[in-house]
């Protein structure tokens, strides 16, 4: 019964919630910073992550950040909402605000964002990942 319970207790949201919003907050400035390595590790290998610049699969998106030139110097996450979908499976959505720079210039936008995570032992590792213009 003891094992039940602490196998319970790990999947309570609030005991992932806190989890998975660090994990967003470390994928944004693994981004911020092109840490490819961390990425390399937070998908799946079968990962999918849908931008409003397509979709692509984790080996296409380690590629593209390896030579990203558009960058940003600060982001929000701002109303976090987690989501258990299963045993070892859980989402979370909210609104990036970004600070960026484009072409020399600075901008600012917002995008709703989608990560759903499984549990793969002792961590939680991103299976999709989504974002939509927040117009």
């Amino acid at each position: 019964m003891n094992q039940e319970v602490t196998k319970l207790k790990w999947f309570t949201i609030d005991f992932i919630r806190p989890a998975l919003i660090k994990m967003e907050r470390q994928a944004w400035e693994a981004n911020q910073t092109r840490d490819v390595r961390f990425y390399r590790k937070y998908f799946t290998h079968d990962a999918v992550i849908v931008s409003p610049f397509g979709m692509v699969n984790r080996q296409t998106f380690l590629s593209n950040l390896e030579r990203k030139t558009a960058s940003f110097q600060s982001f929000t996450i701002e109303r976090p909402r987690v989501i258990a979908l299963g045993e070892n499976c859980a989402s979370i959505s909210y609104t990036a605000i970004v600070q960026a720079n484009r072409g020399g210039k600075s901008v600012s936008y917002s995008v709703y964002c989608t990560t759903v995570y499984v549990k793969a032992g002792e961590d939680w590792r991103a299976v999709i990942h989504q974002q939509t213009p927040a117009e």
